[in-house]
Protein backbone atom coordinates (compact mmCIF):
# COMPACT_ATOMS: atom_id res chain seq x y z
CA UNK A 1 0.00 0.00 0.00
CA UNK A 2 1.40 3.95 -0.86
CA UNK A 3 0.98 6.36 1.38
CA UNK A 4 1.86 9.53 -0.49
CA UNK A 5 0.30 8.91 -4.44
CA UNK A 6 0.44 11.60 -7.39
CA UNK A 7 -1.79 11.23 -9.75
CA UNK A 8 -1.88 12.11 -13.52
CA UNK A 9 -5.11 13.58 -14.46
CA UNK A 10 -6.37 15.32 -17.72
CA UNK A 11 -10.06 15.46 -17.83
CA UNK A 12 -10.41 12.40 -19.82
CA UNK A 13 -11.50 8.84 -19.11
CA UNK A 14 -8.01 8.06 -18.24
CA UNK A 15 -7.14 10.09 -15.78
CA UNK A 16 -10.66 8.66 -14.16
CA UNK A 17 -9.28 5.56 -14.25
CA UNK A 18 -6.08 6.64 -12.43
CA UNK A 19 -7.99 7.91 -9.48
CA UNK A 20 -9.53 4.56 -9.17
CA UNK A 21 -6.85 1.95 -9.30
CA UNK A 22 -5.19 4.77 -7.23
CA UNK A 23 -7.93 4.50 -4.43
CA UNK A 24 -7.28 0.60 -4.03
CA UNK A 25 -3.54 1.02 -3.90
CA UNK A 26 -3.23 3.45 -1.37
CA UNK A 27 -2.93 2.91 2.35
CA UNK A 28 -5.84 4.28 4.67
CA UNK A 29 -4.21 6.82 5.42
CA UNK A 30 -2.80 7.76 2.27
CA UNK A 31 -2.63 11.42 0.77
CA UNK A 32 -3.36 12.29 -3.03
CA UNK A 33 -2.52 14.83 -5.50
CA UNK A 34 -4.23 15.15 -8.57
CA UNK A 35 -2.02 16.76 -10.92
CA UNK A 36 -2.40 18.52 -14.87
CA UNK A 37 0.94 19.19 -16.58
CA UNK A 38 0.32 22.56 -18.66
CA UNK A 39 3.22 22.76 -21.04
CA UNK A 40 5.57 25.32 -21.15
CA UNK A 41 5.72 27.56 -24.15
CA UNK A 42 3.05 27.20 -26.62
CA UNK A 43 -0.10 26.88 -24.11
CA UNK A 44 1.46 30.18 -21.93
CA UNK A 45 1.30 31.76 -25.41
CA UNK A 46 -2.09 30.92 -26.01
CA UNK A 47 -3.58 31.95 -22.40
CA UNK A 48 -1.68 35.52 -22.69
CA UNK A 49 -3.73 35.99 -26.34
CA UNK A 50 -6.66 35.41 -24.55
CA UNK A 51 -6.09 37.75 -21.96
CA UNK A 52 -6.19 35.56 -18.73
CA UNK A 53 -4.43 36.57 -15.63
CA UNK A 54 -4.31 33.07 -14.41
CA UNK A 55 -3.70 31.39 -17.29
CA UNK A 56 -4.75 27.59 -15.63
CA UNK A 57 -7.83 28.35 -13.85
CA UNK A 58 -9.43 26.35 -16.06
CA UNK A 59 -7.25 22.91 -15.34
CA UNK A 60 -7.63 23.62 -11.56
CA UNK A 61 -11.08 23.75 -12.03
CA UNK A 62 -11.48 20.34 -14.03
CA UNK A 63 -9.13 18.91 -10.97
CA UNK A 64 -11.43 20.04 -8.59
CA UNK A 65 -14.04 18.32 -10.37
CA UNK A 66 -13.17 15.53 -10.75
CA UNK A 67 -11.83 15.34 -7.26
CA UNK A 68 -15.14 15.52 -6.22
CA UNK A 69 -17.02 13.42 -8.85
CA UNK A 70 -14.58 10.68 -7.26
CA UNK A 71 -15.45 11.56 -4.11
CA UNK A 72 -12.07 12.01 -2.69
CA UNK A 73 -9.74 13.84 -0.63
CA UNK A 74 -7.01 15.31 -2.51
CA UNK A 75 -4.89 17.94 -3.65
CA UNK A 76 -4.91 19.68 -6.69
CA UNK A 77 -1.84 20.98 -8.83
CA UNK A 78 -1.23 22.24 -12.29
CA UNK A 79 2.64 22.22 -13.15
CA UNK A 80 4.69 23.63 -15.58
CA UNK A 81 6.83 20.41 -17.64
CA UNK A 82 8.01 20.14 -21.06
CA UNK A 83 5.59 17.12 -21.16
CA UNK A 84 3.73 14.95 -18.57
CA UNK A 85 6.10 12.62 -17.35
CA UNK A 86 8.57 15.43 -16.78
CA UNK A 87 6.06 17.54 -15.24
CA UNK A 88 4.71 14.47 -12.65
CA UNK A 89 7.93 13.34 -12.01
CA UNK A 90 9.22 16.90 -10.98
CA UNK A 91 6.07 17.25 -8.90
CA UNK A 92 6.77 13.44 -7.11
CA UNK A 93 10.48 14.39 -6.18
CA UNK A 94 9.06 17.72 -4.38
CA UNK A 95 6.46 16.10 -2.43
CA UNK A 96 8.72 12.55 -2.03
CA UNK A 97 5.69 11.27 -3.58
CA UNK A 98 6.12 7.04 -3.29
CA UNK A 99 3.83 6.34 -5.77
CA UNK A 100 2.90 7.78 -9.92
CA UNK A 101 -0.73 7.11 -10.93
CA UNK A 102 -1.65 7.60 -14.79
CA UNK A 103 -4.33 6.41 -17.10
CA UNK A 104 -3.63 4.82 -20.67
CA UNK A 105 -4.81 6.57 -24.28
CA UNK A 106 -7.97 6.03 -26.40
CA UNK A 107 -5.82 4.14 -28.65
CA UNK A 108 -7.55 1.48 -30.61
CA UNK A 109 -7.32 -2.61 -29.76
CA UNK A 110 -3.48 -2.76 -31.52
CA UNK A 111 -2.72 0.72 -30.22
CA UNK A 112 -4.21 -0.16 -26.67
CA UNK A 113 -1.19 -3.00 -26.61
CA UNK A 114 1.64 -0.35 -26.27
CA UNK A 115 1.75 2.34 -23.58
CA UNK A 116 0.35 5.80 -24.90
CA UNK A 117 3.23 8.53 -24.97
CA UNK A 118 2.48 9.89 -22.34
CA UNK A 119 2.12 6.68 -19.52
CA UNK A 120 5.23 5.47 -21.53
CA UNK A 121 7.22 8.53 -20.81
CA UNK A 122 6.45 8.19 -17.51
CA UNK A 123 7.99 4.98 -16.83
CA UNK A 124 11.65 6.23 -18.06
CA UNK A 125 13.40 7.78 -15.03
CA UNK A 126 10.72 7.99 -12.61
CA UNK A 127 11.41 8.83 -9.05
CA UNK A 128 9.07 6.08 -8.36
CA UNK A 129 7.21 3.66 -8.99
CA UNK A 130 4.82 4.10 -11.36
CA UNK A 131 1.15 2.44 -11.84
CA UNK A 132 -0.42 3.01 -14.92
CA UNK A 133 -4.47 2.08 -14.67
CA UNK A 134 -5.96 -0.07 -17.43
CA UNK A 135 -8.57 1.23 -20.14
CA UNK A 136 -11.79 1.54 -18.52
CA UNK A 137 -10.73 0.87 -14.88
CA UNK A 138 -13.50 2.31 -13.33
CA UNK A 139 -16.18 0.41 -14.92
CA UNK A 140 -14.62 -2.55 -14.01
CA UNK A 141 -13.81 -1.09 -10.79
CA UNK A 142 -15.87 -1.67 -7.41
CA UNK A 143 -17.80 1.89 -7.59
CA UNK A 144 -17.64 3.56 -4.24
CA UNK A 145 -20.28 5.84 -3.16
CA UNK A 146 -19.44 9.00 -2.15
CA UNK A 147 -20.24 8.45 1.60
CA UNK A 148 -18.24 5.53 1.55
CA UNK A 149 -15.19 5.45 2.96
CA UNK A 150 -11.83 4.83 1.06
CA UNK A 151 -10.51 0.93 0.66
CA UNK A 152 -8.97 -0.05 3.21
CA UNK A 153 -9.90 1.87 6.53
CA UNK A 154 -10.35 0.71 8.93
CA UNK A 155 -14.26 1.60 9.62
CA UNK A 156 -15.09 0.07 6.29
CA UNK A 157 -17.15 -2.68 7.08
CA UNK A 158 -18.53 -3.20 3.46
CA UNK A 159 -19.31 -6.17 1.44
CA UNK A 160 -18.67 -6.73 -2.42
CA UNK A 161 -21.61 -6.56 -4.51
CA UNK A 162 -22.83 -10.66 -5.92
CA UNK A 163 -22.52 -10.93 -9.56
CA UNK A 164 -25.98 -10.55 -9.91
CA UNK A 165 -25.61 -6.46 -8.42
CA UNK A 166 -22.96 -5.26 -10.51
Amino acid sequence: MFGNIVIGVDGRQGGRDAIALARHLASPDASFTLVYVCGRGPISWWHHQRGEERPYDREASMLATERERAGIQAGIACVPGPSPAAGLHDLAKTIAADLIVVGTSRHTLPGRLLLGDDAGASLHEAPCPIAVAPRAYTRRAFPYPKSAPRPGAESSQRKEPSLSQR
